[in-house]
């Protein structure tokens, strides 16, 4: 039963945040011009994937190994994080040509991220829900007033260095403001903590993880960077506004992910084990109906919001929405195989669905244009969460075995 109040409480903020998020997301399509609007879904991209790189990877290690590797100071951890961050930014400069002007946009977009993930990693790793929940709740409020007051200041010469600057400001000062609290900032100008961190981080097995964290932040918005590579600016900005409707789809699958990692984690026994995919069970049937539901009610909503600037979104859209599908059904099972500490499937599975959708962009953009690039999303990203669940299948079993062993 905690495990389902968990997830319930989290969906239920989850949803309330990542609605108003959306929303003021959605708004953006219909203010801004076709180019700006292009710049920005790129932008958001590259933000993405380094957030996941120099965060979000850093962050699933320190929740599953922090007890093995010994990672207890959390002020140390992130002086580490803070340093990889500096570290990124001016090596990648000579590749900040490509992000059409959004460089240090996106460089203050990805510090004020890697602060607010640390912070919910936090919270996970203490498997305080709520707190997070409130977190998320509070910096969707804050973005999304930001947000409505920047529109009615720019209207429809709102830009993308705008929307990406004021991102980056609100989630900053949300997340220090509670940061101050829980770390000791004394800690950060010490680099000999921030140095052992990454000597215990990149040590072992957890190397394998650490570069499928990286591989899948690529794999994950490589549709984006190959349109902008072999399309014009009405693709990337038709494919931009829907996938901003699909991200909204996969709040929920956000929500299981938060949830099903700390969780699984701490779990001793099988049965323990089978209840929470249960309750994930339980939600899948629901949620194919709201996304069969949203994915009929798009061919009238998706115009009215874009006022018919982007024809094509709704086709797209309903490509996603089948990969939104699969995601939810088979990707939370990833947990159970990084549990396991099965990092080199996982690795070797990464690699293979990234050269998956390198191959399958590279042939479907050029003919299709963002519909070939949902379609081989579609495809490459079923492929990996098809092969992780028949994966998670195999450690269910073994873990069934083991408790019978036991029980005679």
């Amino acid at each position: 039963m905690r495990q389902l109040r968990s997830l319930v409480q989290v969906l239920s903020f989850d949803v309330a945040s990542k609605v108003l998020w959306g929303v003021a997301g959605i708004v953006l399509i219909r203010f801004m011009t076709e180019p700006q609007f292009a710049r920005y879904t790129l932008g958001i991209s590259l933000a993405s994937i380094a957030t996941q790189v120099l965060a979000a990877s850093f962050n699933r290690i320190y929740i599953i190994g922090h007890e093995r590797l010994g990672l207890t100071g959390a002020s140390s951890f992130l002086g580490f994080e803070l340093m990889v961050i500096v570290s990124a930014t001016v090596l990648s400069l000579p590749l900040r040509n490509f992000a059409s002007g959004m460089y240090w946009y996106v460089a203050a977009v990805v510090c004020a991220n890697c602060l607010a993930d640390f912070l919910r990693t936090l919270y996970q790793r203490d498997l305080e829900f709520l707190r997070l929940s409130l977190f998320e709740l509070g910096k969707a409020v804050a973005l999304s007033t930001a947000l409505v007051i920047l529109v009615r200041t720019r209207g429809y010469n709102l830009s993308a260095g705008d929307v990406l600057a004021t991102q980056a400001i609100v989630v900053l000062a949300a997340s220090l403001a509670i940061l101050i609290g829980r770390v000791r900032w004394s800690d950060l100008r010490k680099p000999a903590g921030a140095i052992l961190v990454a000597k215990q981080v990149m040590q072992g097995k957890y190397r394998y993880l650490f570069a499928y964290f990286i591989l899948l932040a690529l794999f994950s918005q490589i549709d984006v960077i190959m349109l902008r590579g072999l399309a014009g600016s009405l693709e990337l900005a038709t494919y931009g506004a829907a996938f901003r409707y699909y991200t909204v789809l996969l709040l929920a699958l956000s929500a299981v992910h938060v949830v099903l990692l700390p969780l699984v984690q701490n779990t001793r026994t099988h049965s323990e084990l089978m209840s929470i995919f249960d309750k994930h069970r339980e939600t899948l049937s629901l949620f194919v109906a709201i996304i069969v539901f949203v994915a009929w009610v798009g061919q009238w909503l998706i115009p009215w919001v874009d006022g018919g600037k982007y024809p094509e979104t709704v086709l797209v859209f309903r490509v996603l929405a089948i990969s939104a599908v699969i995601s939810f059904a088979f990707s939370p099972h990833a947990n159970l195989v990084i549990v396991s500490e099965d990092f080199r499937y996982l690795f070797g599975l990464i690699v293979l669905g990234l050269a998956c959708g390198i191959v399958l962009n590279g042939l479907l953009i050029p003919r299709l244009g963002a519909t070939g690039a949902a379609l081989a999303t579609l495809i490459s990203f079923g492929l990996v969460n098809g092969l992780i669940f028949l994966r998670a299948r195999r450690y269910m079993m073994k873990s069934r075995m083991q408790e019978y062993q036991e029980s005679i």
